[in-house]
């Protein structure tokens, strides 16, 4: 089963207050970069789920739609559960991207 996540635009801004556009893409990848390196998933298995994030990130730029298989999906949604930074929880667009992420329904 497919879970598929819209990817959202937004304006923000920022640290020297100039204006940027930001996606689902980016804070998701953001997510999964933020790990510390010695926390960071290794092995073979998890090597493969950051290749398939990698191109179904790639795709989702020209499709606009990011597609996760359910493992990936439930990695993501695990990395989510404990790594999203508190302080994004200020930014309301992000809230709803990490909100519709978190509740998307499979085959959605």
């Amino acid at each position: 089963m497919m879970r598929n996540i819209e990817v959202k635009k937004w304006k923000a801004q920022d640290n020297k207050g100039v204006e940027v556009e930001e996606n689902t893409i980016q804070a998701l990848g953001l997510i999964l970069s933020l790990k510390k390196p010695e926390q960071m998933p290794k092995g073979i298995d998890n090597f493969r789920i950051f290749s398939r994030f990698s191109k179904a990130f790639e795709e989702a730029e020209k499709s606009k739609i990011i597609k996760l298989e359910e493992h990936d999906y439930n990695f993501m949604k695990k990395l989510i559960d404990s790594d999203v930074p508190s302080i994004w929880g200020l930014n309301k667009n992000i809230v709803k991207m990490i909100e519709d992420f978190m509740n998307t329904k499979e085959g959605e």
